[in-house]
């Protein structure tokens, strides 16, 4: 999805990026800020601290920091109409500007290790605990769920030199999410599988922007015997920027209703 795009307040895009098969992580770092040309960077003095973000006024969107959030769906089960709802399993990777090493300079050892591997530093367990410790950062919240697994104690952390650095975070759940379905059109329907996502922490929430950068899905996830899976549908529902929601789109297939349980009847 265009996170250059500047009217995104109702729908984020629904322009699909990237070739099929290209790495998630490779397609977030083509649209992040650290491969976009140099004249269209915010520079270092000029982009927003995360005091500044902290202290900007709720319209003031645009001294936020963005969020750059990508959604990777590894699958998705048990869509019940009778318990009204839906398991999926997947992966949150956000992506900001950060000039870490302003924060704590033993943090440039860090970009030392990046330069020598020539883009960037992934943080062991340990080290993305004090990272995290030092650095004040973002949480997302899985809102519209009734049970959530998390598949790891601490979030997975790269860190970016270039450019004035960034971070990368990333935290994988299992999660149940409720959802209202539309049966009107049954066995001919498609549905909203939504995946509503907040950022949920008063210290650090009006300091970032998030912005759904793309949804992106493992094969796992599109082999659904009774269902297909459509093009998702990204929307803003809140002017503060807290609040958006991933639509996952799937489309009853009739022939598997008619198969497995109308014809069984006969």
């Amino acid at each position: 999805l265009d996170i250059e795009d500047a009217d995104y307040s109702k729908t984020e895009s629904e322009e699909i990026i990237g070739l099929p098969g290209d790495h998630y992580l490779n397609q977030m770092s083509k649209k992040g800020y650290h491969n976009v040309p140099e004249d269209q960077m915010l520079q270092r003095d000029s982009r927003p601290s995360l005091t500044q973000a902290a202290a900007c006024s709720e319209t003031l969107c645009l001294e936020k920091i963005r969020l750059h959030t990508t959604v990777n769906i590894s699958e998705i089960r048990d869509i019940s109409l009778a318990s009204q709802s839906f398991q999926c399993k997947l992966r949150l990777y956000c992506l900001w500007q950060l000039d870490y090493e302003s924060i704590c300079s033993s943090f440039a050892k860090y970009s030392d290790k990046a330069r020598v591997h020539g883009h960037y530093c992934s943080l062991e367990p340990e080290e993305a605990e004090e990272f995290l410790k030092k650095v004040p950062h973002p949480t997302l919240q899985l809102f519209n769920t009734s049970e959530v697994t998390c598949l790891d104690d601490i979030p997975c952390i790269r860190l970016y030199p270039q450019k004035g650095g960034a971070v990368l975070m990333n935290m994988g759940y299992i999660a149940t999410f409720s959802e209202h379905y539309e049966l009107e059109n049954f066995p001919f329907d498609t549905q909203q599988l939504t995946i509503d996502l907040r950022l949920d922490n008063p210290n650090t929430w009006n300091m970032f922007d998030v912005s759904v950068h793309a949804v992106m899905f493992h094969k796992n996830s599109l082999s659904l015997p009774e269902w297909t899976v459509r093009a998702p549908i990204v929307k803003r529902h809140s002017m503060k920027l807290r609040n958006v929601n991933i639509h996952l789109m799937v489309t009853r297939k009739p022939t598997y209703y008619m198969t497995n349980n109308v014809g069984m009847m006969i």
